[in-house]
């Protein structure tokens, strides 16, 4: 058996509850942008040692959409420590059913802005 071609488009057949489940998925990846910026436009305003508590005190702004703002204004910003805000709370961003790797996928991308921030203060 040979294998598929670049240009082979494989047929899948699905059922409507695994559709409704990736449209569901879709749905949530693309929301909330607009008040995540918002959210972390308020954070920032706020002094380092306050975003903790401000994070504990507005459960509803954990999200997954936040904390990837937050890396792109870290890495705008050279803030390595917005970086290590978002590592610490990653790991308890609430997430879909089905969208656990949401977790993991931000970590990986706080590490690559943490070890771009790094690279760009290393002397060199």
């Amino acid at each position: 058996m040979s294998e598929p071609s670049c240009g082979t488009v494989y047929r899948v057949r699905m059922r409507p509850e695994q559709i409704a489940g990736i449209r569901s998925l879709v749905d949530w990846v693309s929301s909330g942008w607009d008040d995540a910026a918002r959210a972390a436009d308020e954070l920032l305003a706020l002094p380092r040692d306050a975003w903790d508590r401000w994070l504990e005190s507005h459960r509803e702004a954990r999200t997954m959409q936040l904390l990837y703002t937050l890396l792109d204004r870290a890495e705008a910003g050279t803030n390595p420590e917005l970086v290590s805000f978002v590592m610490r709370h990653a790991p308890s961003i609430e997430v879909p059913s089905g969208a656990e790797d949401a977790r993991p996928m931000l970590l990986t991308r706080a590490a690559e802005v943490q070890a771009a921030l790094k690279g760009a203060r290393s002397p060199g």
